[in-house]
């Protein structure tokens, strides 16, 4: 193939960047909701986990999960900024230029951070939300938890391979 061909076609980084926007603009969408319809049986749904579980002699499974049921609002907010982390660092390390790829980590907290603290302003303009550091605590803390995740994914995958290679080679 050609040089030319091979620059029109689609990188990962185009990809990468093209989700990043849309997931973005989707938190941007719900932020602006007054009410997410969503969320108003939550307390119904988990209630019946927990009785399914409590049931089967596995309530103790949901421990990790107290956070979720007392603090539901913040827990949802983690884990969209979990997968805001994630989609972050995907297209900072998948970047042309060098400055993203060296730091995709650092960037991925500090530019979702932004977004999170941008968003807060634009919900206390919508009626029926409010700006809370409380949700930017959880923002933040969703960022940190998906580069954390993606470390570890990289030492496992590291691991792996190294078994791989010398042990089934």
């Amino acid at each position: 193939m050609s040089a030319s061909i091979m620059n029109n076609r689609l990188q990962p980084f185009h990809v990468f960047l093209f989700m990043t926007v849309i997931y973005a603009g989707l938190i941007f969408y719900f932020s602006s909701l007054s009410d997410l319809p969503f969320l108003r049986n939550h307390a119904y749904f988990i209630n019946y986990l927990i009785g399914v579980f409590d049931e089967a002699g596995l309530k103790f499974m949901l421990a990790p999960f107290y956070l979720a049921r007392v603090y539901p609002d913040k827990f949802l907010h983690a884990v969209v900024y979990f997968g805001f982390g994630i989609l972050l660092y995907l297209t900072f390390a998948n970047s042309k230029y060098p400055v993203l790829v060296k730091y995709p980590f650092l960037l991925a907290i500090v530019i979702g951070t932004i977004y999170g603290a941008t968003d807060e302003f634009h919900q206390s303009f919508v009626p029926g939300r409010t700006m809370s550091t409380g949700d930017l605590l959880a923002d933040a803390l969703g960022l940190a938890a998906s580069q954390v995740f993606v470390l570890l994914a990289f030492i496992v995958l590291n691991i792996s391979r190294r078994f791989h290679h010398e042990f089934l080679s």
